[in-house]
């Protein structure tokens, strides 16, 4: 049985409670971002690349009829990377 450290729990918590405040920032329509707003939220998105343990998803996103681009992004902090 394998045992989850106290240590690894806050840090999935963290990475929770980050990506709960980035999602909610992106809501924020740009006229209102000042520049505090975006220092924030780049520091948000730096927690996050550099503390989640990312599972990378590949997936395919269509442009158009007939041209498709594939994306990787991770499944728990939904960091793109492409």
């Amino acid at each position: 049985m394998q045992t989850v450290s106290t240590s690894n729990i806050m840090e999935q918590q963290n990475i929770a409670i980050m990506l709960s405040i980035k999602i909610k920032m992106e809501r924020i329509p740009f006229r209102n971002q000042d520049n505090d707003y975006k220092r924030i939220h780049q520091l948000c998105k730096r927690y996050l690349r550099e503390h989640c343990e990312h599972e990378i998803i590949y997936d395919d996103i269509d442009i158009d009829l007939d041209t498709s681009k594939t994306i990787m992004y991770c499944k728990k902090c939904e960091t793109c990377f492409s």
